[in-house]
C-alpha cells in the first residue's frame, strides 16, 4: 500500500483489488469516462523496476515495456533511464522535500587571487621559489668545477655560455610557475 496514492486489498483467492487512494480515484474516473475495465496486476519481483545493464527491464516498468500491462499507476519516480523504455504522463504530484543550508558568506574580492591555495601552500610555493634559484646556482657552480667546461666547448667549436646569476636563476624559477 502506498497511502494516500494507492491502496490495495486482497481477495480470498489472493488477487489484488484496487481499494483506495488518489491514483485509484483517477483510474476509476478514467475508466468511467472512457468505458473500460481494468485488472490490478503486481510485478513478480515486487519492484517498480527499470532498465538493467543486461538490457532487461524489471518490475512494473518492465511489465509496461513488455506490453504485459497497458499502464502502471503508483508513485513511480520519473527517471531518464525509465523514460527510455516507457512513456510517462505529466506528474500531478511533485515531492516537496528539500534541503536547506546557510548561504556561504561573501568573500573579499581584493584577495580573491589567493583563494585557490591555502596559506600553507602559498608559503611552500614562496619558499620553493626563493630556494630553487640559489640551489640551482650552487649545483651549476659545483658541476662546472668538476668538468672541463672550456675544453669541451673548444672541441665542439661552440661559445661558452655565460654564467647565470643567482637572481637570474631565481627569476627563471618564478617565471616557470
Amino acid at each position: 500500500n502506498n497511502w494516500p496514492f494507492f491502496g490495495l486489498r486482497y481477495l480470498p483467492d489472493g488477487k489484488p483489488l484496487a481499494d483506495s487512494g488518489l491514483d485509484i480515484s483517477v483510474l476509476n474516473s478514467l475508466s468511467h469516462k472512457f468505458n473500460f475495465t481494468y485488472v490490478v496486476a503486481e510485478p513478480e519481483d515486487g519492484q517498480w523496476g527499470g532498465p538493467q545493464p543486461d538490457g532487461s527491464v524489471t518490475g512494473i516498468i518492465g511489465m509496461v515495456a513488455r506490453h504485459e500491462a497497458h499502464l502502471a499507476i503508483n508513485e513511480i519516480t520519473i527517471t531518464a533511464s525509465r523514460e527510455k523504455v516507457v512513456d510517462f504522463t505529466h506528474p500531478y504530484f511533485l515531492e516537496s522535500t528539500i534541503l536547506v543550508s546557510r548561504a556561504p558568506a561573501p568573500k573579499n574580492k581584493a584577495f580573491a587571487i589567493f583563494s585557490p591555495f591555502t596559506p600553507l601552500m602559498w608559503s611552500l610555493l614562496a619558499a620553493t621559489t626563493a630556494l630553487m634559484g640559489p640551489l640551482v646556482w650552487i649545483l651549476t657552480t659545483v658541476l662546472r668545477s668538476y668538468t672541463n667546461h672550456e675544453e669541451q666547448h673548444s672541441l665542439m667549436n661552440t661559445p661558452i655560455p655565460p654564467r647565470s646569476s643567482v637572481q637570474d636563476l631565481a627569476f627563471n624559477m618564478y617565471r616557470s610557475m
